[in-house]
Formats: structure tokens, sequence, C-alpha cells
């Protein structure tokens, strides 16, 4: 890589020598294909160079027979650039002739940084400012322009979390939100899954794990029951704004509960056998 000094002549472009980017950004880096076209410079060295306080040759490329050429560039930050053609002591003197010079072009390359979005439960939709990120949580979303921008994560029969985050050059915020249910919910997450669930004395034709919804405000009683098990009954208030999570574990009967029944059930037996 050569270093040359300030450029002092070429701020008009020499005529037909030009520098063309299809690629113009202002989020993270980004690969811009630049385009060299000069067809009096067949088969000549063309310099592409750093603008600055001291000018910066950054790579190179042989012209084809046409005069024209590519060069694949790496922009990891704001950047203007020019070509040059390489020719005798150009990068000593800067004379004109023999340095010819190309347009400027500007490529532009914001900070950025990342989010990494967590939520429980897991699987809520992303969006940011509004827009649709097309992820959903556990996910990071990266090369988002710093400063603070609001989020919303949204999944179904949950309220739509609605927060701001933060955004700082090049580093990862980190984000874990609890996701509250949508009122006139019920999340049954209880032990053993299987159990049939019943509310207020109506089946839902459901078993756990699972949310019930469109529940009026106001107490419920529910009903969980699995073989093998002791009926879980309990109450729920559900208020204004957001549903209820149940977590429990089903208990099985105790072993007092069994002898009192073996003896019963051999009691019974007894009694058969005297009156034969």
């Amino acid at each position: 890589m050569v270093m040359c000094k300030k450029l002092r002549i070429g701020r008009t472009p020499t005529t037909g020598f030009s520098l063309i980017s299809d690629t113009y950004s202002n989020m993270g880096a980004f690969n811009a294909t630049l385009s060299i076209s000069y067809p009096a410079g067949a088969n000549k060295e063309v310099s592409i160079v750093k603008k600055g306080i001291v000018d910066e040759c950054l790579q190179s490329v042989v012209l084809n027979s046409s005069g024209n050429g590519t060069i694949l560039f790496n922009a990891n930050q704001t950047i203007d650039m020019y070509a040059m053609i390489s020719e005798g002591t150009c990068c000593d003197t800067f004379s004109y002739p023999p340095c010819y010079v190309s347009n400027y072009i500007h490529l532009e390359v914001s900070a950025v940084g990342n989010a990494e979005f967590n939520s429980i439960p897991a699987s809520a939709g992303i969006y940011i400012g509004g827009i649709d990120q097309e992820e959903v949580t556990p996910s990071t979303i990266t090369d988002i322009s710093i400063g603070n921008h609001s989020y919303t994560l949204k999944l179904d029969k949950y309220n739509d979390f609605n927060s701001v985050v933060s955004i700082v050059d090049s580093e990862t915020t980190v984000l874990n939100d609890i996701l509250i249910l949508s009122e006139g919910c019920i999340n049954f997450d209880v032990q053993p899954y299987g159990a049939s669930i019943t509310i207020d004395d109506v089946d839902t034709g459901q078993v756990t794990p699972a949310i019930i919804c469109d529940l009026g405000l106001g107490l419920h009683t529910y009903k969980l029951t699995i073989e093998g098990y002791d009926d879980l009954i309990r109450e729920v208030d559900l208020t204004s704004g957001y549903g209820e999570v149940i977590y429990a574990q089903m208990s099985k009967p105790s072993n007092s509960m069994i002898l009192m029944l073996g003896l019963g059930i051999a009691a019974l037996g007894m009694m058969r056998l005297a009156k034969k």
C-alpha cells in the first residue's frame, strides 16, 4: 500500500475518466462494486485512492483493452474516493500530466449496532419502529442505526410488549422481556401434562399445557383431572388488563389414603365371605 501526498490537482475529473459505485448505503459495512472507465487509458494500471488529509492509495486494477475495469471494495466507514492513473512519478509529485484523476464518489456508512431480543415466552414477533423484522424471539437483529429505537414484541394471546432499545456503535444490546397474558386468558402450565381442564364446571375440551382465553373478568373455579393424581381444584381472579399463569404440580394420592382404601376393600371382602 502506497501512502500518497495530499492531492493538489484533479478536482475536476479528466475528460472521460470516471469512477462509479453501483451501491450506496447509509447503514453498516457493505461491499461496493466500483466501476472504472477511461477509454484513453486502455491496459493502464489505475489506483483507487481514499481522499483525506493524506490521500491513501487503497487498491489497484489494470484496465482492459476497452479502458474499463471493476474492483470490489468493502466500505466500513464513510469515505470519499477517486481513481488515479499511476504514471511516472505521480505519487511523488502529483504533476499534471502525467497524473489523471477521476471524479470523486462518496460511500456513506453510518455507525450501527445490534440488539439481541429474548422473551418469556419465546416466539414473539419483533417490530422495530413499527417495521416487522420477520424474526421471532430469541433473535439478534443487526445493523441498527445508533440511538434510541422503539420496539414491539407481538405474540398471540399476549399483550403487545412496547419499549425502547438504545443502540450503541458496534455493540450488541441484550434485551430480556416478559410478556403478559391478554385479559381474560389463563395459561395452565401444570405438571403432569395431559390433565383435562374444567372451568366453572364446563369441560374446555383441552388438556395441560394450554392457554384458555375469552374468559370474563372476576373469580373462576378450575379443576384439573388426570388418572393417578388427585384432582387439582382452585380459584383464580382475573382482573382488568392481563391474564393469569398457573404454575402447579398435581399430587398423587398419599400412602395413607391408599392404605385405607386397601383395608376397606379387604374388609368388604371379609364381610362377603362371612355371609357365605
